[in-house]
């Protein structure tokens, strides 16, 4: 095999019926120079063995197997066994697109930029489009940062060189917002140029109702909330409130929501409310639908408690996304915000 460009890190986990469309989603594609790096984070539904069919058949494709630790440390193993001289993190249950590969190749083999973003289309079980997820608009990517850029900071978007990651990890104590915890910190270190490509170049998959981050307790979300507040005070470092505050804003209030709809209002609660309101002098940034929720928890939290359980009792369950929590619906992995 010749120097490897790029390795696609693949962690799964208990995906048989989606592993095999992924990973030939790849294969049948043209290209070289790149690697398929699977990392087995103790699968019990077979994917471990259809994991094993696929390295034996392709010298491209390398295989690992752990314990079940998660998808961060399944993340971190293929980001230690992996060649390339980029990386392209992948889930298990999503697809490449039709050209992604020979576009994603030839704009590394050309430019060498730090990172390459691209358009994701959101899809359903019989990969019909249910929505896009934008690329960054702006071009001074390394002086405005990824926020302020328009990067929405999902990990499947991007394609990182090895000099931004330099020695970044995903932090395995998290089990929501990992992935966009380790994004915030690798793009900071954009320095030169980003490629962005206009059109989609992967598929990702919204509509597994077994997925693992549509099973966490809302304890999950209350640590998750630390991500956001630690990316504001960076971003507030640099003299950059906003989009950060909203997105802060936005996940605290749907965090708290979602306590509020399971009636519980202790020592959680108090801490995500204080939490938000440390940062009162900002909230003149807000504006609509946000700024009223923001200005009932702060006034009126009682009030603010009763319409969630009201809510809570009136609406049927939603599913819990792993990324931003809204108003009516705790989920816009469409926005990881």
């Amino acid at each position: 095999m010749s120097e490897v460009l790029l390795s696609i890190v693949i962690p799964v986990y208990n995906t048989q019926m989606y592993l095999d469309r992924c990973i030939k989603s790849i294969l049948l594609q043209d290209g070289s120079s790149y690697e398929i790096v699977l990392v087995d984070d103790g699968s019990v539904d077979g994917s471990s063995e259809l994991c094993d069919a696929y390295g034996k058949e392709y010298k491209n494709v390398k295989v690992a197997h752990q314990a079940n630790a998660g998808v961060s440390s399944a993340r971190n193993r293929g980001l230690a066994l992996a060649s390339g001289k980029y990386i392209w993190f992948c889930d298990s249950d999503d697809r490449l697109l039709p050209h992604a590969l020979e576009i994603v190749l030839k704009t590394i083999a050309v430019s060498m930029p730090d990172m390459i973003v691209f358009p994701v289309v959101e899809e359903d079980s019989d990969e019909r489009a249910l929505g896009i997820i934008p690329a960054p608009t702006k071009a001074d990517y390394a002086k405005n940062g990824p926020l302020v850029s328009g990067d929405l900071l999902y990990l499947y978007a991007h394609v990182l060189s090895r000099k931004i990651i330099r020695d970044e990890r995903f932090d395995s104590s998290l089990s929501l917002l990992e992935d966009r915890d380790f994004l915030y910190r690798v793009c900071c270190n954009v320095k030169g140029k980003i490629a962005i490509i206009d059109k989609p170049l992967y598929a990702y998959f919204i509509s597994r109702a077994d997925s693992a981050v549509n099973s966490q307790g809302v304890s999950k979300y209350v640590d998750a909330n630390e991500v956001q507040l630690h990316i504001l005070k960076a971003e507030l470092r640099q003299s950059r409130c906003c989009p950060a505050y909203e997105f802060f804003v936005t996940h605290t209030l749907g965090v708290l929501a979602l306590l509020c709809k399971q009636g519980r209002f202790g020592e959680s609660f108090e801490l995500l409310r204080n939490r938000l309101l440390a940062f009162d002098y900002l909230h003149d940034h807000l504006r609509g639908n946000l700024r009223r929720r923001y200005l009932l928890c702060k006034h009126f939290p009682f009030l603010y408690r009763v319409s969630y359980i009201i809510k809570g009792k009136l609406s049927k369950t939603r599913r819990l996304g792993s990324t931003v929590i809204g108003d009516a619906n705790p989920i816009q992995e469409g926005s990881n915000t």
